[in-house]
Protein backbone atom coordinates (compact mmCIF):
# COMPACT_ATOMS: atom_id res chain seq x y z
CA UNK A 1 0.00 0.00 0.00
CA UNK A 2 2.84 2.30 0.84
CA UNK A 3 4.50 1.94 -2.48
CA UNK A 4 1.53 2.75 -4.40
CA UNK A 5 0.87 5.69 -2.58
CA UNK A 6 4.62 6.64 -2.82
CA UNK A 7 4.30 5.80 -6.80
CA UNK A 8 0.54 7.65 -7.10
CA UNK A 9 2.17 10.91 -5.28
CA UNK A 10 5.17 10.97 -7.76
CA UNK A 11 2.83 11.05 -10.69
CA UNK A 12 1.39 14.60 -9.42
CA UNK A 13 3.72 17.32 -10.31
CA UNK A 14 4.40 20.90 -11.06
CA UNK A 15 6.38 21.65 -13.93
CA UNK A 16 7.46 25.06 -15.00
CA UNK A 17 9.17 26.07 -18.58
CA UNK A 18 10.82 29.32 -18.98
CA UNK A 19 12.09 30.89 -22.00
CA UNK A 20 14.07 33.90 -21.93
CA UNK A 21 14.67 35.57 -25.53
CA UNK A 22 17.56 37.33 -24.27
CA UNK A 23 19.92 34.79 -22.81
CA UNK A 24 18.53 32.09 -25.37
CA UNK A 25 17.91 29.65 -22.46
CA UNK A 26 15.20 27.47 -21.02
CA UNK A 27 14.74 26.76 -17.17
CA UNK A 28 12.75 24.13 -16.07
CA UNK A 29 11.66 23.45 -13.10
CA UNK A 30 9.81 20.54 -11.55
CA UNK A 31 9.10 18.97 -8.15
CA UNK A 32 6.42 16.54 -6.92
CA UNK A 33 5.39 15.92 -3.18
CA UNK A 34 7.62 12.83 -2.54
CA UNK A 35 10.39 14.50 -4.51
CA UNK A 36 12.87 17.76 -4.39
CA UNK A 37 12.35 20.32 -6.90
CA UNK A 38 14.55 20.28 -9.73
CA UNK A 39 15.79 22.94 -11.69
CA UNK A 40 17.45 22.41 -15.15
CA UNK A 41 18.65 24.98 -17.82
CA UNK A 42 19.69 24.58 -21.64
CA UNK A 43 20.71 27.03 -24.31
CA UNK A 44 17.35 27.53 -26.64
CA UNK A 45 19.25 25.73 -29.54
CA UNK A 46 19.83 22.66 -27.90
CA UNK A 47 15.95 21.62 -28.10
CA UNK A 48 15.46 18.78 -30.73
CA UNK A 49 11.55 19.16 -30.85
CA UNK A 50 8.68 20.07 -29.59
CA UNK A 51 4.86 19.01 -29.75
CA UNK A 52 2.05 18.59 -28.54
CA UNK A 53 1.17 15.05 -26.44
CA UNK A 54 -2.38 14.09 -25.79
CA UNK A 55 -3.42 11.86 -23.45
CA UNK A 56 -6.69 9.33 -23.87
CA UNK A 57 -8.45 8.60 -21.09
CA UNK A 58 -10.95 5.74 -20.66
CA UNK A 59 -13.70 8.31 -19.66
CA UNK A 60 -14.30 11.36 -20.68
CA UNK A 61 -12.10 14.00 -23.17
CA UNK A 62 -8.36 13.90 -23.65
CA UNK A 63 -6.24 16.47 -22.06
CA UNK A 64 -2.77 17.92 -23.55
CA UNK A 65 0.57 19.01 -22.40
CA UNK A 66 3.45 20.74 -24.34
CA UNK A 67 6.81 18.34 -24.72
CA UNK A 68 10.26 19.51 -25.67
CA UNK A 69 12.84 17.62 -26.20
CA UNK A 70 16.69 18.72 -25.61
CA UNK A 71 19.63 17.10 -27.91
CA UNK A 72 20.75 15.02 -24.41
CA UNK A 73 17.40 13.11 -24.79
CA UNK A 74 15.86 14.74 -21.73
CA UNK A 75 12.32 15.51 -22.17
CA UNK A 76 10.20 17.85 -20.35
CA UNK A 77 6.40 18.35 -20.17
CA UNK A 78 3.90 21.09 -19.20
CA UNK A 79 1.19 19.90 -16.57
CA UNK A 80 -1.71 18.74 -18.65
CA UNK A 81 -4.67 20.90 -19.50
CA UNK A 82 -8.02 19.90 -20.76
CA UNK A 83 -7.99 22.97 -23.53
CA UNK A 84 -5.89 22.08 -26.41
CA UNK A 85 -6.42 25.54 -27.93
CA UNK A 86 -4.27 26.51 -24.99
CA UNK A 87 -1.45 24.07 -25.49
CA UNK A 88 -1.35 24.54 -28.88
CA UNK A 89 -0.83 28.39 -28.07
CA UNK A 90 1.89 27.47 -25.90
CA UNK A 91 3.60 25.59 -29.18
CA UNK A 92 2.78 28.67 -31.23
CA UNK A 93 4.36 30.74 -29.15
CA UNK A 94 7.56 28.45 -28.81
CA UNK A 95 7.79 27.41 -32.80
CA UNK A 96 7.77 31.36 -33.69
CA UNK A 97 10.63 32.03 -30.59
CA UNK A 98 12.28 29.10 -32.07
CA UNK A 99 12.60 30.64 -35.69
CA UNK A 100 13.12 34.27 -34.35
CA UNK A 101 16.44 32.84 -32.80
CA UNK A 102 17.58 30.81 -35.88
Amino acid sequence: MRRLLLALLSMVYNSFMRFNKAQKTVTCITDAPVMPIRKYEYLIGSIQAHEIETYDWSEGSPSYSFKIEMMNGREFKTVSSWSLTEIEEIKDRVTLLLDQLQ
